[in-house]
């Protein structure tokens, strides 16, 4: 999913995934540095997409595969991160048809 993230968006863009279910584009989005928003119909798939998009936006190491390979971040780009994710959180949410 990292890959197809990179393909379709540059750094700082948006993606919309209509069906998030476990959050498996978000997590890659935020961890490619890429905004996201989810939709997601099932409650529990929600719950589930944001426990990993949260963990993936806290997390105090880089990915493996990009510039660095464990290597801890330094509390600039942890915050950074939050932030990055911080807003979007609440746009992911219980979407009924």
């Amino acid at each position: 999913m990292h890959w197809l993230v990179r393909l379709v968006a540059r750094e700082g863009d948006l993606v919309l995934d209509p069906f998030t279910g476990s959050g498996t584009t978000g997590v890659a989005c935020v961890e490619e540095g890429r905004d996201f928003i989810g939709i997601e119909r099932e409650s529990e798939y929600v719950e589930i997409a944001r426990r990993r998009i949260d963990a993936a936006a806290a997390q105090t190491r880089l990915p493996v595969g990009r510039n660095f390979v464990g290597v801890e971040l330094n509390p600039e780009y942890a915050a950074m991160a939050e932030r990055r994710i911080a807003p979007h959180r609440d746009q992911m949410q219980l979407v009924t048809p």
